[in-house]
């Protein structure tokens, strides 16, 4: 094992906390998006999540680099939009603009982490 640092995470094993962190993160992303497919309830917790991602990926850039691709994080924009559509009129007319547009920017920031190799 080796220790290259005083930092918290600059050694051998806790260099890997930032891909748990960027794991659990994209797991939890992936289970609402699935939901988010055939549902028009208008409650849901994928902007958080997706709030959430773009923390840990500033926190860890490199690692966020290797973790996220950006046509996945295109797809999960799509399926948001979609379910949008659908559930827009059980949303508050208030809150509406406000959550496409939070959406819009959390979509746009973690693509800025992400790749497009797509072999990876």
């Amino acid at each position: 094992m080796k220790v290259y640092g005083t930092g918290i995470y600059e050694n051998d094993r806790a260099d890997l906390v930032g891909l748990a962190y960027l794991h659990f993160s994209i797991s939890q992303i992936e289970d609402v998006i699935e939901w988010m497919r055939g549902t028009d309830e208008p409650a849901q917790q994928l902007l958080g999540y997706l709030d959430m991602l773009l923390m840990i990926a500033k926190k860890f850039p490199d690692d966020a680099n290797l973790k996220i691709k950006k046509q996945r994080v295109s797809e999960w924009q799509i399926i948001f939009n979609e379910w949008f559509v659908r559930a827009e009129k059980k949303l508050q007319k208030k809150y509406r603009d406000s959550i496409k547009n939070d959406s819009e920017k959390l979509f746009e920031e973690i693509k800025k982490y992400g790749h497009s190799i797509s072999w990876l």
